[in-house]
């Protein structure tokens, strides 16, 4: 067990160490864009990785997250740095707006309702597709388009009591 919470540790700082690379690149950006460093990764592993990192805070709401991947290894050519930022936002949102009527609910018996279903799968033309859901406030197809942009935070996010500036998926 030592060794599984000590990688969850050097996987968290790493991934601290990038955001913070990442905030102090997005201060020094100039209108040409962000320079992307694409490698060839196992996208599988990181979504690993990532999951394990909320173990914690899954077991104390007690939210179960279900992972659905296609094969063992998924070799994808991406910013890895970039991508796992998105996954850990993403599966950070979905655990942060389940509300709170849905975890330790001892009247709830549908795991089903806390539960954060998380899939992974390749498409025919070759394209990788992610896919992340939970029972919180839904997105509206407007929202959605928005989600990328600096500062966006829907409304739902705004009227939840955590912190954020809308800056997660914009990276």
């Amino acid at each position: 067990m030592y060794d599984k919470y000590l990688q969850i540790v050097i996987n968290e700082t790493d991934r601290l160490t990038k955001l913070t690379n990442s905030l102090l690149t997005l201060n020094n950006l100039n209108t040409k864009g962000m320079i992307l460093e694409k490698t060839e990764f196992d996208i599988n592993q990181i979504i690993r990785n990532t999951v394990a990192s909320f173990e914690g805070t899954c077991q104390a709401k007690k939210i179960g997250i279900e992972i659905v991947l296609t094969g063992e290894e998924m070799y994808v050519v991406a910013d890895q740095g970039r991508i796992q930022q998105v996954i850990y936002n993403l599966l950070d949102n979905a655990i942060k707006y389940t509300p709170a009527k849905y975890y330790n609910n001892p009247d709830i018996k549908n795991d089903q309702n806390k539960q954060i279903n998380f899939i992974f799968a390749q498409e025919d033309d070759g394209k990788m597709a992610m896919s992340i859901s939970n029972v919180g406030p839904k997105y509206s197809d407007e929202q959605i388009a928005k989600l990328c942009e600096k500062d966006f935070r829907p409304e739902v996010a705004r009227e939840h009591t955590s912190e954020g500036y809308g800056l997660g998926l914009y990276f």
